[in-house]
């Protein structure tokens, strides 16, 4: 964690540009491209073979109402408007998508699986910790426990 920390790759940056148009429109068709044409013809070939599949959503910066700590406040510039784009119009459709394809999502935006937690778990406005993976992984566990019938 702390080479990764010392590396810091986007203090001080920001992303695409101001204009939210212009954001969304790129950000919409990456991600149609890059992830969800990819996601739905692989869920469609898992269900073609009755392949359990589920989608969970990364965890970002600036979402839970954790405070954040003094290395977090100092050291990750967050992307509000991509974060804003992000969870107010893309999000949500794909969410929607992926329920209507009948697909378990696990959301770690919504969760507020991080309020609780203390110490450092974002490197970046995307990447987490040691101690953030160690969330996910948990929370992941639980989340096939319930949705594939895992033993323990």
């Amino acid at each position: 964690d702390e080479l990764v920390k010392s590396i810091r790759p986007f203090k001080n940056t920001t992303f695409l540009h101001d204009d939210r148009e212009l954001q969304l429109s790129i950000m919409n068709k990456t991600i149609d491209r890059f992830l969800t044409q990819p996601l739905m013809q692989a869920v469609a070939v898992a269900k073609h073979f009755q392949i359990p599949v589920m989608s969970v959503l990364q965890p970002m910066y600036g979402t839970s109402d954790r405070p954040k700590t003094k290395w977090e406040r100092e050291n990750i510039t967050p992307f509000p408007l991509y974060q804003k784009t992000c969870l107010e119009d893309i999000l949500p459709s794909r969410l929607r998508q992926l329920r209507a394809a009948k697909m378990p999502v696990l959301d770690l935006n919504s969760g507020h699986f991080f309020d609780r937690m203390d110490g450092d778990l974002f490197i970046d406005p995307a990447h987490l910790t040691t101690a953030g993976n160690r969330i996910v992984a948990e929370q992941l566990y639980q989340f096939l426990r319930k949705n594939a019938r895992l033993s323990k």
